[in-house]
């Protein structure tokens, strides 16, 4: 799961969070789907595939907001 295939975000949001070429990340984890029939899936499904995997990134990209990129979590971390 990753937003690098998403065109239509703001490079702020690229550059706050790491996603592009440039980077090696970030990359949040594996999204599969499977079915026991050969064949099963048409090409549509890969792009709702796309969908649900970049609709579960931003839960972890809220999660990583109020912890990794916060300066106030950070510091109440470091003092606990």
């Amino acid at each position: 799961m990753t937003l690098l295939n998403n065109k239509g975000l703001d490079s702020d949001f690229l550059k706050q969070f790491k996603i592009g070429p440039e980077h090696e990340g970030p990359i949040y984890g594996y999204l599969c789907v499977d079915h026991r029939k050969t064949d099963y899936f048409v090409d549509s499904d890969v792009e709702m595939g796309y969908f649900f995997a970049d609709l579960l990134s931003l839960f972890l990209i809220t999660n990583n907001t109020y912890t990794t990129y916060s300066t106030t979590y950070n510091q109440v971390s470091d003092v606990i």
